[in-house]
C-alpha cells in the first residue's frame, strides 16, 4: 500500500490474506440396504479449507472412535441401522450432515430344518421349525397331497390325534418384510400295528423230508418277526418263512408267527405240519425157476 501527502509518499509492507471457507456438503443424504453380516463404509465428501475435523453419530449418539473422513462398520446387523451422520469443523466453521439411512437386509434364514417323524395312529404329532430373521416372523405349513393346503401359521404344526389320513409329505415357508425361506419336504408317516395279512397254513410232510410254512405282514415300518413252535421260540426263525427240515414227529405240532413293528404287533393263526412215512409200493415177488 502506498500512503502520499504535499510532503512525499511511503509505501507499507507487504501482506497476504487468506481467505478461509466454511466447511460444506457436496452430496445429499442417501438410503442404503447392506446385507446383514456384511461391512459397509460411508464418506462424507466434504468441501471447505482444511484442516478439518470429524465425529461420527449413530442416530444422534457418538461413534467411539469414528473421527476420519469416513467410516467402515463391519458385520453389519439390526442393532446397527439408523441415521449416520457428520460433524465437520474447521477455522471457519462447524456443521453436520446426515449421510445415509442405513436399513439392514436382514431375511427369514431357517437354522434348523422340520424332520421326517413316524407316530402310532391316535397320538400326537408335531413337526418344528427355527428361523432367525427380523421380526415379526410369519411361519406357513403346507400339506402337499392331494393339493398344497395352507395349515397354520405357528413355528409348530402340531396334531393332537394323528389318524392315517395324516401320513403325507409337508413343508413350511418362513417371511418377513425383508424375504422369505423355504423349508424341503419332510414326511409324517402315521403307523399302526403289523398284521399278518396271509395266514400261514398246515402242511404235510414225508418222513425225512423238508418243507416251508410261509407267512406275509401289512406295515409301514420295518417288522421283525419270530416264529414259535408250541409257544417256544424257534432259534433263527426270523423270515417269513420257517422250515422244518429232516421232518420226524416230534415236529409236530402249533407254528405261530408274531410280527411286530415300532409301535404293535400281532400273532398269526397256528399252522400245523403232519410227518407221514413216505408211500411204499407193492414189490413184485421174483418169478419162480422154471
Amino acid at each position: 500500500m502506498q500512503v502520499g501527502n504535499s510532503d512525499g509518499v511511503d509505501n507499507s509492507t507487504a501482506c497476504v490474506v487468506s481467505v478461509c471457507i466454511p466447511p460444506y456438503f457436496a452430496s445429499t443424504c442417501m438410503s442404503i440396504t447392506p446385507q446383514k453380516g456384511n461391512s459397509m463404509t460411508l464418506g462424507s465428501n466434504m468441501g471447505g479449507t482444511a484442516p478439518m475435523t470429524y465425529q461420527w453419530y449413530l442416530s444422534g449418539a457418538i461413534i467411539p472412535g469414528a473421527t476420519g473422513s469416513s467410516i467402515t462398520v463391519t458385520n453389519m446387523q439390526t442393532t446397527k441401522e439408523g441415521t449416520y451422520s457428520v460433524a465437520v469443523t474447521n477455522a471457519a466453521g462447524h456443521i453436520v450432515q446426515n449421510i445415509a439411512i442405513v436399513k439392514v437386509n436382514d431375511p427369514a434364514v431357517i437354522t434348523q430344518q422340520p424332520v421326517s417323524t413316524n407316530s402310532a395312529a391316535g397320538l400326537p404329532v408335531t413337526l418344528s421349525v427355527a428361523a432367525t430373521g427380523r421380526s415379526p416372523l410369519t411361519y406357513q405349513w403346507f400339506k402337499e397331497i392331494p393339493a398344497a393346503r395352507y395349515l397354520g401359521l405357528l413355528q409348530h404344526l402340531h396334531d393332537p390325534s394323528c389318524s392315517d389320513s395324516d401320513t403325507d409329505k409337508y413343508y413350511v415357508s418362513v417371511l418377513n418384510s425383508d424375504g422369505s425361506a423355504y423349508s424341503p419336504y419332510v414326511y409324517i408317516t402315521v403307523i399302526r400295528p403289523a398284521t399278518v395279512s396271509l395266514q400261514p397254513r398246515n402242511v404235510r410232510v414225508a418222513f425225512g423230508k423238508t418243507t416251508n410254512m410261509f407267512a406275509t405282514f401289512n406295515s409301514l415300518a420295518p417288522v421283525m418277526m419270530q416264529w414259535y413252535k408250541d409257544g417256544f421260540t424257534i432259534p433263527g426263525a426270523t423270515n417269513d418263512y420257517c422250515t422244518v427240515a429232516n421232518a420226524a414227529m416230534k415236529d409236530e405240532g402249533d407254528y405261530v408267527v408274531h410280527v411286530q413293528n415300532s409301535v404293535g404287533g400281532t400273532n398269526s393263526v397256528a399252522a400245523h405240519p403232519y410227518c407221514h412215512l413216505p408211500t411204499r409200493h407193492p414189490v413184485e415177488p421174483p418169478e419162480p425157476d422154471g
